[in-house]
């Protein structure tokens, strides 16, 4: 009797014992298949461009726009971010394994793994664009204010706008000589007009922004002033940079050599080709984000930048104040606040463009813009005297 009471008592025990163990079991190959699959390569790695909860138990992710797995549990659905990238391992098409990168390498294929994972991640190019203002309002409230006074447009400012301007201007042009022209892929997609369109749709189209006189021309060093230049050309990037510059002059031809013209006192009289503005140059200043946008000459004044030589006249100016009313940059997107407006304006009415993506360098110049109209003392004076 006292055997049958200890059995009974026992079975539950026992039976709880048992089923920890098969759970345990099953676990642990559930645990070596993924390790197997793992370490065969049998995973998957790619952005997650899609969610979908359809309803309690059924929820779905699509990774690259195109692989749609079944997320098994809400926490793995709510833990798998939009725009980021993924190791997952499925079985069946349903996720058993995830695994988010935390660790690069300190090399360069390291560095590239991280921009690569990175590149859609919103909130860190949130934190970027705000480590930029933070820094253009450390130079706006400059420490050294009490101790040194900057003249004009050489308020340094205006050289961190330069580093912009310099990387947007540089990273057009090698990217026309890598893609040897500014078309891409085999339909032929315009690279330029996709890479420049903030400055063309938002800043001399949007709201019928108009091209004004200035009251006095300013000249605009290409060594100093901010520029943005259009280039689209490999032929014509080249041939600028062989035929324009203080180092370049004509073949010289004499039949003696620099010892015996010093010696005889023969002065050089070689025609040399430094970069000299004339009428085919043409720009506009744009306030208050504070640089030159090139209309005409592209080629030749990017030569001029690029060697740090020369300037150029500038008559006209676009007050782009009025921007700041309906947009501002994020770190990703330039997001139209008046989205709902329908007003004929470039493309205001259409849902989807109440996010532009924007290339963060033109964005960061809009956001330092921003700071800007609260400094016009800053700008140049014949800048200054146009916008009043």
């Amino acid at each position: 009797m006292n055997e049958i009471v200890f059995a009974l008592i026992c079975t539950p025990f026992l039976m709880v014992i048992f089923g920890v163990y098969v759970i345990r079991a099953i676990q642990r190959k559930k645990t070596e298949r993924i390790k197997q699959k793992l370490d065969n390569g049998k995973y998957f790695e790619g952005i997650v461009t899609k969610k979908e909860a359809e309803s309690k138990g059924k929820y779905f992710i699509e990774m690259d726009n195109q692989y749609r797995f079944h997320v098994t549990t809400l926490n793995k659905y709510n833990a798998l971010e939009l725009n980021k990238k993924y190791k997952i391992v499925d079985i069946n098409g349903k996720i058993v394994y995830i695994e988010k990168r935390e660790f690069y390498d300190d090399n360069a294929k390291g560095l590239l793994d991280y921009r690569y994972d990175n590149y859609y991640n919103e909130q860190e190019k949130q934190k970027e664009l705000q480590h930029v203002l933070n820094r253009a309002e450390q130079i706006l409230h400059s420490k050294y204010s009490n101790q040194l006074d900057y003249i004009n447009d050489y308020h340094p400012i205006f050289s961190y706008i330069r580093m912009f301007t310099l990387s947007i201007q540089t990273e057009n042009a090698i990217n026309i000589i890598k893609q040897n022209g500014d078309r891409l892929g085999h339909k032929n997609m315009n690279y330029t007009q996709g890479y420049f369109e903030f400055m063309e749709k938002i800043i001399l189209q949007y709201r019928g922004a108009k091209v004004k006189a200035l009251k006095q021309p300013y000249t605009a060093e290409l060594g100093h002033t901010p520029f943005i230049t259009w280039t689209w050309n490999a032929d014509r990037i080249i041939d600028s940079l062989l035929i324009i510059g203080r180092n370049v002059r004509e073949q010289d031809n004499y039949l003696i050599s620099d010892e015996d013209k010093e010696r005889l006192r023969i002065k050089e009289r070689l025609k040399t080709f430094p970069f000299k503005e004339n009428n085919n140059h043409q720009a506009v200043y744009i306030y208050p984000l504070g640089f030159v946008y090139t209309t005409s000459g592209n080629h030749s004044i990017n030569s001029g930048i690029i060697q740090s030589e020369g300037h150029v006249t500038i008559n006209e100016y676009i007050d782009a104040r009025h921007l700041y009313n309906d947009w501002e940059f994020d770190g990703t997107y330039l997001i139209n606040k008046k989205q709902d407006k329908n007003d004929g304006t470039y493309l205001i009415n259409k849902k989807q463009d109440k996010y532009i993506v924007t290339d963060f360098k033109f964005g960061a110049l809009f956001e330092i813009g921003r700071l800007l109209m609260k400094y016009p003392q800053l700008f140049p004076k014949e800048i200054r005297e146009s916008i009043k």
